[in-house]
């Protein structure tokens, strides 16, 4: 993002999506709009709508009342403590991506993976995203597999 990025320059870029403000570049695996400001690495614009408005979100989580993960609208958005976000995820049936696979696919995925199967597809696949793939296929998640 350019050096002087004003408030105005991130409202440009947000597409309305009834009362949700959707942010329109770039987003995770998950939804989530991403963006790199300056040299400061990449930041979620969730978090930035609310820097933006002169919110502190030092150490706090940001929480969607929408449930819409690109939604940038700050009065969707409120600042929480990791347990809040785990249970506004769990009330709200949010956790459908942390995905439970077994031990057999888990040995199945890194198989796979040795034949030159992108991580993307092995995701689609087995229903995981590709950053989860890569902790398979990297030890590090079942590591005792």
């Amino acid at each position: 993002m350019k050096k002087n990025f004003t408030k105005q320059d991130f409202y440009d870029l947000l597409i309305p999506n009834g009362d949700c403000l959707e942010w329109s570049m770039a987003k995770n695996d998950y939804g989530y709009g991403i963006t790199r400001i300056n040299t400061t690495g990449k930041i979620y614009v969730h978090r930035l709508a609310l820097q933006l408005e002169g919110v502190n979100i030092d150490g706090l989580y940001v929480l969607h009342s929408c449930d819409n993960p690109s939604c940038c609208n700050p009065k969707h958005l409120r600042t929480g403590t990791p347990s809040e976000n785990t249970h506004d995820m769990l009330i709200r049936n949010r956790h459908g991506k942390i995905a439970t696979i077994n031990e057999e696919q888990c040995r199945e995925i890194r198989r796979l993976k040795k034949t030159g199967i992108a991580q993307w597809r092995l995701g689609e696949t087995y229903g995981i995203s590709q950053a989860q793939v890569s902790r398979i296929v990297n030890n590090a998640q079942w590591k005792h597999i």
